[in-house]
C-alpha cells in the first residue's frame, strides 16, 4: 500500500521539494497556497518512485545503506503542475492522478 503524505506548495516560489523519502511508491496529496487566498486542493496522485528514478525524473540516493529519494514539484505558469528534480526532465503530474 503506498503511504499517503500531503505536500502544500507554495504559489510564491512556484516548487515544492522534499528530500530523503524512504517509501518507494507515494500517494501524494497536493495543495497550493495561494499567494492571495485560501490554501486550495490540487489533487492526489500515486507516484511510484523506483520508476521515476529509472527515468531520471526523480532522484535516488543511498543514505545509510537504504534507498531514498528526492521529489519536486513545479506549478507552470498555464496551470498545470510537473514532477522532476530537473527542469530537463519533467513529466505532468496529471499523468499519476488517482482523484
Amino acid at each position: 500500500m503506498a503511504k499517503e503524505q500531503r505536500w502544500i506548495l507554495n504559489q510564491a516560489t512556484g516548487n515544492h521539494v522534499r528530500t530523503g523519502i524512504t517509501d518507494p511508491v507515494i500517494v501524494l496529496d497536493l495543495w497550493l497556497n495561494q499567494v492571495e487566498g485560501p490554501t486550495v486542493p490540487v489533487g492526489k496522485f500515486q507516484v511510484n518512485l523506483v520508476v521515476q528514478a529509472a527515468r531520471g525524473t526523480v532522484t535516488r540516493r543511498q543514505l545509510g545503506g537504504e534507498s531514498v529519494y528526492d521529489v519536486k514539484v513545479f506549478a507552470e505558469p498555464d496551470g498545470t503542475y510537473v514532477l522532476g528534480v530537473r527542469r530537463s526532465c519533467l513529466v505532468p503530474l496529471e499523468n499519476f492522478r488517482v482523484s
